[in-house]
């Protein structure tokens, strides 16, 4: 077995300073998006409303911009063992592309269920995909399988700081096109964008406002917040209903989205409950739990003493108001 090389930005909390060595190692390799006005969410939301178009992204998406920040940080020997990752699609299609740049090998993991088209978009840019079982967690090992035997580097989604930092760079266009900004709303998911365009807006533009926003019935990151980020020891079953390797259960989980609160303010977030169980006997968490975490690790924060207005997430939708209690 090879010893795994050492992961690039190890360094945990991110900075601005991180950033901006993200956007000079990303310069000639990723276009800088433009900034627009869109007339009718300003009509609708009664102020000046701009649009950061990040799907003209080579690859289609933001995660373009932490992928390539990440596989630039490599050390020479984490380049010529390469990278590797679970990806639904989007992420491993940014790392095909930024592993193909730099001339190095990319293994994408997916499941079966991941659609044909993104599959074949990742073998397009030259990385092989290997489709391991019917759930990401299944993909999930066999990346830790990578890692261990070949050392192979993971590069994640969004819980790493290079991917963080490169995610960043948004902010920092953000700040140069529109320095009197005054919010700036960010999807949250595994919190990776959010923490790097955070950083930055609140560095540059410390009077502007930073929200996450998230879907009500899909509230990952409003559920871990409302449980102190979920108690990772001794995690009953998970309810089944919750369970993805049944991709049948794909509905109930989100007609069951307003349960998922309460669950984690008991301790027993229904998508974390199976992977806690089978790292009890490993002694410790896995880096794939750690999807909150990033989101407060990057701002050197814990619990909900966060700089972004979470607290907000769910009720975004009602629109934007002077009178905000989370101002």
């Amino acid at each position: 077995a090879h010893p795994a090389p050492a992961r690039s930005g190890s360094r945990g909390m991110i900075t601005l300073q991180d950033i901006y060595r993200a956007r000079a190692a990303l310069a000639g390799k990723i276009p800088r998006t433009p900034l627009v006005p869109s007339p009718t969410l300003s009509a609708q939301c009664g102020a000046e409303v701009y649009l950061k178009l990040e799907h003209l992204q080579m690859t289609g998406s933001f995660k373009l911009r932490g992928a390539s920040n990440a596989v630039a940080s490599l050390s020479a020997d984490g380049k010529r063992l390469g990278v590797v990752a679970a990806s639904t699609g989007n992420h491993g299609r940014a790392l095909a592309h930024a592993a193909k740049l730099e001339g190095i090998r990319a293994v994408i993991c997916m499941s079966r269920l991941v659609p044909r088209n993104k599959v074949a978009a990742i073998e397009a840019l030259g990385a092989e995909a290997r489709i391991i079982g019917a759930s990401q967690d299944e993909a999930q090992d066999e990346v830790d399988r990578l890692v261990a035997e070949a050392g192979m580097t993971m590069l994640p989604p969004f819980d790493h700081p290079d991917v963080i930092a490169g995610q960043g760079t948004i902010g920092l266009e953000i700040a140069d096109d529109l320095p009197d900004v005054e919010n700036v709303l960010i999807p949250v998911s595994g919190g990776g964008l959010a923490s790097g365009i955070g950083t930055a807006i609140k560095a540059r533009c410390p009077k502007a406002r930073v929200f996450g926003v998230e879907p009500e019935l899909a509230a990952d990151a409003t559920a871990g917040l409302a449980g102190d980020l979920v108690a990772h020891a001794a995690a009953p079953a998970a309810d089944p209903r919750h369970d993805r390797s049944n991709p049948s259960t794909d509905h109930h989980e989100a007609a069951g989205g307003r349960e998922v609160a309460a669950r984690a303010r008991e301790g027993r977030h229904p998508r974390r409950a199976r992977r806690d169980q089978r790292q009890q006997g490993a002694g410790g968490r896995h880096p794939r739990d750690r999807s909150l975490d990033s989101l407060q690790e990057a701002q050197g924060l814990r619990h909900r003493e966060l700089a972004f207005d979470f607290g907000y997430l769910t009720t975004l939708k009602r629109g934007l108001s002077a009178d905000s209690p989370h101002d």
